[in-house]
């Protein structure tokens, strides 16, 4: 009797255990995925292969650890620590000694880690449309085939994150918050922070 009651709790610690994972679908794990192979780019002695196995074994410790639900619910700062905990974690589990994999700022295509309005002008491409970015006026135009007519507005910088408010368009649909991941003269990568969804512009030559 014993067994059977013992057999049955552990079916059941697998059901929610299973529930709790279940709710993360395949276009969030790869959105997390990317996110942490994001993060790991700084550490510029740390190969491809590296970061791709650390970043599974992030997605693989979040996942099981927290719902959908639960984790999205989080602010900011609780997620980055998170994140970074995460990041410790697997990266020593896997052997890789992140502390030695210092940042190399001395490359060509130099990421930038203190951000400028000149970092941004000119015309950007991306899933969604383009972004154009005026540093002479301070606006930005933001063309998405999701909609009809071109956004238009003001746009600035607060930190580590990019602010566009939408001055033009009736529903403000451009008006959006991004966290700032790196600048380079090729690529700008963002995370919006409504959608937590990750934005690579890339410069239109």
């Amino acid at each position: 009797m014993k067994k059977n009651i013992f057999s049955i709790g552990c079916l059941l610690f697998t059901l929610v255990s299973f529930s709790q994972s279940s709710d993360w679908t395949k276009e969030d794990r790869n959105n997390i995925y990317d996110d942490y192979v994001n993060v790991l780019t700084k550490y510029k002695n740390c190969t491809k292969d590296q970061r791709e196995s650390i970043s599974l074994c992030c997605l693989d410790e979040l996942t099981k650890k927290y719902s959908k639900k639960e984790y999205l619910a989080k602010i900011d700062i609780e997620i980055k620590r998170i994140q970074d905990a995460v990041i410790n974690q697997c990266s020593i589990n896997l052997g890789v000694d992140l502390t030695t994999n210092s940042i190399n700022n001395n490359e060509t295509n130099e990421v930038k880690t203190k951000f400028q309005k000149n970092d941004f002008d000119g015309i950007w491409m991306f899933e969604n449309g383009t972004y154009t970015f005026h540093t002479d006026d301070g606006e930005f135009k933001h063309k998405s085939p999701a909609h009809n007519n071109e956004a238009r507005g003001k746009w600035y910088l607060d930190g580590k994150t990019l602010v566009l408010e939408d001055t033009f368009t009736f529903l403000k649909w451009a008006s959006v918050k991004y966290e700032i991941v790196s600048v380079s003269k090729d690529e700008i990568i963002l995370i919006n922070l409504n959608s937590k969804n990750i934005c690579h512009l890339k410069k239109n030559k």
